[in-house]
């Protein structure tokens, strides 16, 4: 057998690199930058509104509008406004014109017997009397007591005056009987 030599023609490809040289990469500066968030943490006090001084505080309104509110419930109060002005109308009584009128011509110790007598039973005076008394001094006053559009007895409503030791112009103190459909 014979041999048969087949050269083959080697079509070899050869691929040649060529060396590039890389540039040195340098990083672009960006134009528009991004901003930095820190994350900080905020710590918040939450202040305690029930100190003393705030508790003190809201208590001493709380009761200044309390005392306000009582105090116009007190005077606006129609009975207490006619036990007021009947006790005034008594004072003025006594003090401007019947102790005046007991003084003026009695010596000291027949005004002490008489006053020691007024002090156990008391001078009593219906409005009917005040209302008179003094030309009529009173008498607006008296016929302005009314409760409910309905006015004091004059027989029925009195003020009792009850002179003390020392007996003085000062000295005394007031009753009241009222019927003034309470």
């Amino acid at each position: 057998m014979a041999t048969k030599t087949v050269k083959k023609n080697d079509n070899k490809t050869k691929t040649t690199k060529k060396e590039v040289t890389k540039k040195p990469v340098t990083k672009k500066e960006e134009t528009t930058k991004k901003p930095v968030v820190k994350k900080e943490e905020v710590k918040v006090e939450k202040k305690n509104i029930f100190t003393k001084k705030n508790i003190i505080i809201c208590s001493s309104i709380l009761v200044v509008i309390l005392l306000i509110v009582l105090l116009i419930l007190f005077l606006t109060n129609p009975k207490r406004k006619i036990k007021n002005t009947l006790e005034n109308v008594g004072k003025d009584f006594y003090t401007n014109y019947y102790y005046d009128q007991l003084t003026k011509k009695r010596s000291k110790d027949d005004l002490k017997s008489l006053f020691s007598k007024f002090s156990k039973n008391g001078i009593k005076l219906n409005l009917n009397y005040l209302s008179s008394y003094n030309k009529g001094k009173q008498k607006d006053v008296i016929d302005s007591l009314k409760y409910k559009k309905k006015s004091c007895n004059k027989d029925n409503t009195k003020v009792i005056i009850y002179p003390e030791e020392p007996y003085g112009k000062t000295d005394y103190r007031i009753e009241l009987e009222l019927d003034c459909g309470f």
